[in-house]
């Protein structure tokens, strides 16, 4: 009985399944599906948001911790110094570093390795100066110079060029006011320098010559500035590739040497050849203002009576000199000179290599209180004449093609030769 009665129980009427069945399996998955994308995205959306968090927090502390790209370039090329033999070759790029530098911001100068760089520069400058013949000349500084840092000549304009100083027939001055000039020119001399002390140029250009070939007969460049009033810089570019600025200053109308500085690197003096060819300068804006009238000098006609003697130098190369005492020789020569020519534009006097091809008269003149006064002349072969009177510390100079040069020559080398 019992089991009848369990048997009817477990007979369950279930109501019956009407309809499409697998339209609602398709929807359930459908649903399904649907969840688990959504699911799927907000679990790709937190994890990308973790990991950009996650690089950001990186990337602040890397930045904050590591060398800035700019620094590290530098002390990679300060480190590769080890590997240039060449002292010469070493000191250009110790410069290009130093100048990388300067463009580095202050908060990343700490991470310069500036301790191996002092090393390698002060190895390097002894080096350079205890390998040539005037080491002894150098004044005692493990550093070097510029340029820039010798003398501003961002403002200069007027560049005197003096060329064949030594070669009286071939020897030029010309004059440019171009900018483009002074910087292909600064281009050029932009080598390290070391001060030297010495006031004689001449024992430092023998030096020179010594690392030249035999057969070089090549003479130095001359370029000079008026940086004002009373300071003159001059550079020699000599043809062993050596350079000399001379600073010059005037005090109590006296020319000083301030001081002077060679470089301890050289240079390629072709360079200078083709820059400072007297043709190539014609394309540059000579100095329009040559005969500006600052101050003139009228010399007049001397007096014959009142010349105790003229002294005669053909040119510096010669070795020729001679006092001339005959009343009509000083006559004949001073034929050539002794007119109305005017004399203007005065400048400070200081010796310019030019002057060394020039014919030098010297004129002793007695005055009438019993004492002398020499004038110098000096007649370039472009007929330029400057005077300058030894009382006076300015020199005074006609314009070009003002003296016979060659008929003038002709006359002293018959006096000096007979």
């Amino acid at each position: 009985m019992e089991d009848k009665e369990l048997e009817e129980l477990l007979k369950m009427n279930f109501p019956e399944i009407r309809g499409d069945e697998e339209k609602v399996l398709l929807a359930c998955k459908k649903r399904k599906n649907k969840y688990n994308k959504i699911l799927k995205s907000s679990i790709y959306v937190l994890s990308s948001f973790v990991v950009i968090a996650s690089i950001i927090i990186m990337s602040i502390l890397l930045i904050n911790n590591r060398i800035p790209s700019d620094v590290e370039k530098i002390n990679d090329a300060i480190l590769s110094l080890d590997n240039i033999e060449n002292d010469e070759e070493k000191m250009l790029e110790i410069m290009k570093i130093d100048k990388e530098i300067q463009t580095i911001d202050n908060d990343k100068l700490q991470n310069i390795n500036n301790t191996k760089l002092l090393y390698e520069k002060n190895l390097t400058v002894n080096n350079l100066k205890n390998s040539v013949e005037w080491s002894e000349l150098f004044v005692i500084d493990e550093q070097y110079f510029i340029v820039e840092s010798i003398v501003d000549l961002s403002n200069v304009s007027v560049a005197k060029i003096n060329e064949n100083s030594l070669n009286p027939n071939e020897a030029y001055e010309e004059r440019i006011n171009d900018l483009d000039f002074n910087k292909s020119f600064l281009s050029l001399i932009n080598v390290p320098y070391s001060e030297i002390s010495l006031e004689n140029d001449n024992v430092l250009i023998n030096m020179f010559r010594k690392e030249m070939k035999s057969y070089d007969y090549r003479s130095p460049f001359y370029v000079m500035y008026d940086i004002n009033e009373d300071s003159f810089f001059q550079f020699m570019i000599h043809p062993s590739g050596y350079i000399v600025i001379t600073i010059q200053k005037l005090l109590e109308d006296k020319i000083t040497l301030y001081k002077k500085y060679v470089s301890i690197v050289r240079v390629n003096y072709e360079d200078f050849e083709l820059l400072l060819d007297k043709e190539n300068l014609k394309k540059y804006n000579m100095y329009k203002n040559y005969n500006i009238v600052k101050n003139e000098m009228n010399i007049g006609k001397t007096d014959i009576s009142s010349i105790d003697f003229l002294s005669i130098i053909e040119n510096a190369s010669s070795s020729i000199a001679k006092i001339i005492n005959d009343k009509d020789d000083i006559e004949l020569i001073l034929s050539f000179i002794n007119n109305d020519n005017m004399l203007f534009d005065k400048e400070i006097y200081y010796v310019k290599p030019y002057d060394f091809s020039c014919i030098t008269i010297g004129i002793s003149l007695k005055l009438s209180d019993g004492s002398t006064n020499n004038i110098s002349c000096k007649i370039s072969n472009e007929g330029v004449l400057k005077v300058r009177a030894s009382n006076d510390p300015y020199i005074y100079y006609t314009d070009k093609n003002v003296i016979d040069y060659n008929a003038l020559l002709a006359c002293i080398r018959n006096i000096l030769y007979k």
